[in-house]
This record gives C-alpha cells, structure tokens and sequence, in this order.
C-alpha cells in the first residue's frame, strides 16, 4: 500500500463523526473525508465519540480510519446529574456542560491513542479544551510542531490552556474575522494564521428544481403555491437571532405569508430550550402559518429551500461564517442576514445585510416587504447568490486544507 501523510481530525467529542446527529464543524469533516475517497491524496483518521449509527457509517470509508471512544456509563451518568442542575440554575447557556466527564475521559483516551500511532500532523477542531493533551511531555516532544488548530468560532475561555495554545504550530481560520479576532486574544501565540472558507455541499444545494417539484414540496407542508414561504435553518437559541425574527414576522403585513423553521434547541435531540419556548409563544398568534420541522439532515433541508423564497437568518452574535447563509445563496435564495462577525465574507453584493442594532426588527420587516413587492429583484438577487456562492465547493475546501498544512500536489 502506498505510503500517504496521516492526518488526525481530533473532533470536540461532542458529536459523532460521520455526522449523523448534525452538527456544521462535523458536516465539514464529512466534506473534507468525502472529497479524500476521490483524490486518494492523503489518509484521514478522525477522533469522534461514539455512535452506533456514526460507526455503521464510518464502515463505508476507505481512505480514512476512525477511533471512537466510548464513555463509561458512570460518566454518562454523572454528565446527565450535573447538566440537570446547571440547566436549573443557567438555563440554556448550560448547553455548554453537557459532557463534561465524558469529555474528559474522551480526552485522556484519544491522548494514549496519539502516542500509541504517528501522525503526521494532528489538527484539534475548534474547542481549546483540546489542547489539555499537549500539557503531557511525551506529546510536546511527539508533536509539538504538527499540532494545528482549526477555528470555527470567536476566541473564548482558555480553561487554563494559554500556555499550550500559544505554542500551537498553526491556526487554520475560517474567515478574516476570526483570524483577526484570534490574533488579537493571543498577542503571545507563536502560530502562524491562515483563512480557508468552509464550504457546503453545492452539488446538493444548488440542484435545479423544477416548478412541479416545487409545489409538490409546497403541498407537503400544507403551504399554498401564492404563499410568501422565509425560511429560517439553525439552532434555536438566541444568538442565532431568532427572537427578532419571529417578532419580525408576526409584524410582516402580509397575508399569504409562512415561516418554515428548520432546526432544534441542541443538536442531535429533541429538547426546547428557552429559547425556543419564548419563540413559540411570540409566535403563536400566527398558528399554522408557522411550520416547525426539527432538526432536518441536508438532503431533506434542500427541498425545504426549494420550497421556500426567502432566506432570513439574522444572528446577533459574531458569526464566524455562516454555513446556512451559503447553503441558501447555492440553492438560489435571495437572503436577509446581519452584518455581525464573518457573515459579509460569506455573502453576495446583492445579499441583504441588516446593522445588529435596536432597530433590528423594523428594518427586517422593511427588507421582507421589498422582496415580497419586488420578485424580479427577488429573481436577480436569487441569480447573483446562487454565482456567487457555487465558489464555496467541498473541491476547493479539500484543496485549501491541505495546503494550509502545507501539503501540495
């Protein structure tokens, strides 16, 4: 067998990988290994904890290998106490403890595995938790310049890890945002920085759809051929910038309108969060015209885009990216977003960009009623969005990747 560069995606532990509960940093992965079955260039190994159903899926890979680690049940037990209660007493921002012990044991299990195998590098995906492995001396020593990490979000806390993220080899951003926000925090890093885009499936995304297809989708949802469909797709919590979106819309004066809402409180469960209870009840005196599907996996979020005229996802965060927002343009959606973290990066001129301010809500409602009395500007911005985003491709971002670890062809 021909000798390839290793290369180890050590994933959060979190979700599983290939990503059957979702998650956009795992669906990126599953771009990057998708692309590899073609090319063949390198060999992939990737960390994930475990799934049934993720290692079913991984049995379909040829050219990456996979080491899922499995908490014990004591750990499930003890994460499941601890988030009850932080949950009682933070709400939905608890969502970040979910798996504590688990991820701590997870941790300390991919470690030994790092030191058992050679990697030619090791690239820690977007959480500096991560980097609690290069606090043992034998990884330092083993791996202290193939040590890369690939952020996907701003700087937050370092968990007592600066010291060990600063002596990180490189930082691989996914916009100017985010690198300049993480030289900013890390004044002290010896990492060099690059930018590679994320990218979306654009095959899938851009397929064309025809018009009897499209109402066929429509009637799936009880969703008239003349109804003005926004399509909103994420997590429901309140970054995402769903509560002015839902007061935006109980304000649209128009009659014929529908709001789908792709996505759930926390990824890969059912739960509703705060959040997404305060939404409903803005909601409510909207009734039917109002469709929640859950959390939907992207061949089934395509179809909803086809059915849909209008992209609205206004986040009040700094988003670093905006994978929804290029998954909207591929499938040819005019779009209305905020102008907040790495989002202008990711959109056409012709893109709505809306100031994250006190005026958020009317100036939402403004941007929607001009789409809806304007649909040969809804045809020319659907037109531009869909050029502009079809550069976002799984080719380009393989490439891209691989270069960034110096690795060319």
């Amino acid at each position: 067998m021909e000798n390839k560069i290793n290369i180890c995606l050590f994933t959060t532990g979190v979700m599983p990988v290939p990503p059957v509960k979702g998650g956009a940093v795992e669906n990126l992965i599953k771009l990057l290994l998708d692309q590899n079955e073609e090319e063949k260039r390198v060999r992939f190994t990737v960390t994930s904890p475990y799934d049934k159903e993720a290692l079913e899926q991984s049995k379909a890979y040829k050219e990456s290998c996979f080491y899922f680690v499995k908490p014990p049940s004591l750990f499930v037990v003890l994460d499941r106490i601890a988030y009850f209660i932080l949950q009682i007493l933070f709400g939905e921002t608890a969502n970040s403890f979910r798996k504590v012990f688990e991820r701590l044991h997870y941790i300390k299990k991919c470690r030994n595995f790092f030191l058992n195998n050679d990697f030619s590098f090791i690239v820690a995906e977007n959480h500096i938790t991560l980097f609690s492995v290069m606090k043992d001396k034998r990884m330092r020593s083993k791996y202290e310049d193939k040590f890369f990490y690939h952020a996907h979000n701003a700087a937050g806390k370092t968990f007592g890890l600066k010291k060990q993220f600063n002596a990180c080899k490189k930082i691989i951003c996914v916009s100017e945002f985010i690198k300049e926000n993480y030289k900013a925090s890390f004044p002290q890093s010896k990492a060099s920085y690059c930018v590679v885009k994320n990218a979306v499936d654009t095959a899938l995304f851009a397929a064309p759809v025809s018009k009897e297809e499209r109402l066929e989708l429509r009637k799936e949802y009880n969703i008239a051929q003349d109804d003005f469909v926004i399509i909103f797709s994420g997590r429901i919590v309140e970054g995402k910038g769903v509560i002015p979106l839902a007061k935006a819309f109980v304000s649209l004066p128009v009659k014929n309108k529908k709001l789908i809402i792709a996505g759930s409180s926390f990824l890969g469960t059912k739960e509703k969060g705060g959040t997404y209870i305060q939404m409903q009840q803005i909601l409510s005196p909207c009734g039917k015209d109002v469709i929640f599907t859950g959390f939907v996996d992207y061949p089934l979020l395509q179809k909803l885009y086809a059915a849909s005229d209008v992209s609205c996802f206004i986040p009040l965060w700094n988003e670093a990216a905006g994978l929804v927002n290029i998954e909207a343009q591929a499938a040819g959606l005019p779009l209305v977003t905020t102008k907040t973290g790495g989002i202008s990066e990711y959109c056409s001129p012709k893109a709505v960009l809306l100031q994250n301010d006190n005026l958020l809500v009317e100036h939402t409602v403004e941007s929607l009623v001009r789409l809806y009395d304007h649909p040969e500007e809804r045809k020319e911005m659907s037109q531009a969005n869909r050029q502009f985003a079809v550069q976002f491709t799984p080719q380009k971002f393989y490439k891209d990747f691989l270069l960034a670890l110096g690795i060319e062809k």
